[in-house]
């Protein structure tokens, strides 16, 4: 009976460790963490930070993830973030730059995707409430300046 107790112990501190959690300064939701990259950087160099911290620029699928990272942009009190939305391959065709998926779930600000001056390739995630309903998507131009919205799988 008693080397059943220690198995059953040994067992339940073993799935403790073994719990999937998001690095530090991550943010979790469902099986994906999350962190905005505090510095200004083109759509470029936001991709491969996201990529040399581990993850991707953020995928977004549905609405509770858009309104999530919506909350850590109005949290942070930052305009916005690039998202990993682009189209950048063929025009209108909008792919997650790292699935190579299409959009299936959009959250476009009002009159967007404009692609002023057929210059608009990449995507970012708003938070300018005086332009827009914070969350709304806008495709800016790649070499404009934003935060990163980082993510990657629940390890």
């Amino acid at each position: 009976m008693r080397e059943q107790v220690v198995v059953i112990i040994l067992l339940l501190a073993a799935s403790g460790l073994c719990e999937k959690q998001c690095p530090p300064s991550w943010t979790q939701l469902e099986h994906s963490c999350y962190v905005l990259l505090e510095e200004l950087l083109t759509w470029i160099e936001a991709r491969e930070f996201c990529l040399a911290v581990g993850g991707h620029l953020a995928e977004i699928e549905n609405v509770n993830e858009n309104r999530f990272l919506t909350a850590i942009l109005v949290a942070h009190s930052v305009n916005g973030s690039w998202i990993g939305l682009e189209d950048l391959t063929q025009e209108d065709r909008f792919v997650w730059t790292t699935s190579q998926r299409e959009a299936v779930y959009t959250n476009w600000a009002r009159d967007e995707p404009s692609d002023s001056q057929r210059a608009q390739n990449c995507v970012w995630l708003t938070n300018k409430p005086e332009w827009q309903p914070p969350g709304g998507w806008d495709d800016g131009q790649c070499g404009a300046h934003f935060l990163a919205m980082c993510e990657q799988p629940l390890h």
